[in-house]
């Protein structure tokens, strides 16, 4: 994220969570206003980690995983919202974004991250067990069934966004509105800009402002990276080095820079005309 108006006091605040360094920037109120909002944010925050990170033991993403097919099992409000918004892109996407692609990254990455060569049969057992198959939800009870043994889902690729907007909510309460956030850099969510101002400067040369938006990237730090698609279980290379949606949610913008990487530029196009103005894609700018 670039650098914000410099005319008006700033007040940034951090947090480390999820694995990342976060920030809050507020502007247009008192410093004591603004550091009661984002301290009751970060609480927030931390609440959410300790609900959707697979890596902790008491989540309901982790107990899920316990789980035998014919279980029912009730969710907090924070993991339904997130899986219910994760099958939502699944199926706009046609099937490129998928939390439940682990049986095919564990067949195709070693641990040391080195790309393998699995057979055909392996790779048709893990299809089996992707595509969203293992859970079914009931929005009355907020539970979860169970449609295969051990379902392996992920809510990395959403719930940093998902913690975004539940934090900018907490803001609202506290009648903060002038804050711009950030998971890591890689999702940013603003919300109204500085008084006087059109939006938030953002991107690398602050060419973007952003208001009451959200925007995320995903990308590779090594050329020639591959990724694996979901919708046919062999590796991807990948099409564009980093690229960057825009959206309404930053837990939908988190989710479809995601599955943007896998998408064709024709599909990417298709999806965001079906969605226009609320979703829109950015491309890098390539070197003449």
């Amino acid at each position: 994220m670039s650098s914000e108006p410099d005319s008006k006091p700033l007040f940034r605040f951090s947090h480390k969570a999820m694995a990342t360094q976060w920030e809050i920037i507020i502007t247009d109120t008192h410093d004591i206003v603004a550091d009661d909002a984002a301290r009751a944010a970060f609480n927030d925050l931390d609440l959410l980690e300790d609900e959707l990170s697979r890596f902790r033991p008491t989540s309901d993403i982790c107990r899920l995983a316990n789980m035998t097919k014919g279980a029912k099992f009730p969710l907090g409000l924070a993991t339904y919202d997130c899986l219910d918004l994760a099958i939502d892109v699944f199926k706009e996407t046609g099937g490129a974004f998928d939390i439940s692609v682990a049986p095919l990254m564990n067949l195709w990455r070693h641990p040391d991250g080195a790309l393998l060569n699995p057979p055909k049969e392996a790779i048709a057992a893990a299809l089996e067990r992707t595509g969203m198959r293992s859970i079914r939800l009931d929005r009355d009870s907020l539970t979860a069934e169970v449609l295969l043994d051990h379902p392996e889902l992920d809510l990395g690729g959403i719930g940093k966004g998902y913690a975004l907007d539940q934090m900018a909510e907490v803001l609202r309460e506290k009648e903060v509105t002038h804050a711009i956030m950030h998971a890591g850099t890689s999702t940013v969510l603003a919300l109204d800009p500085p008084d006087g101002e059109t939006g938030w400067p953002v991107g690398a040369d602050g060419d973007l402002l952003l208001a009451n938006q959200a925007l995320s990237g995903s990308g590779f730090e090594v050329q020639g990276d591959h990724i694996i698609d979901p919708r046919t279980g062999h590796p991807v290379e990948a099409k564009h080095s980093q690229i960057w949606s825009l959206a309404p949610s930053a837990a939908l913008a988190d989710a479809l820079s995601t599955a943007f990487l896998i998408m064709s530029e024709d599909e990417i196009k298709a999806l965001c005309e079906r969605h226009a103005p609320d979703i829109e894609v950015r491309f890098p700018v390539l070197p003449h």
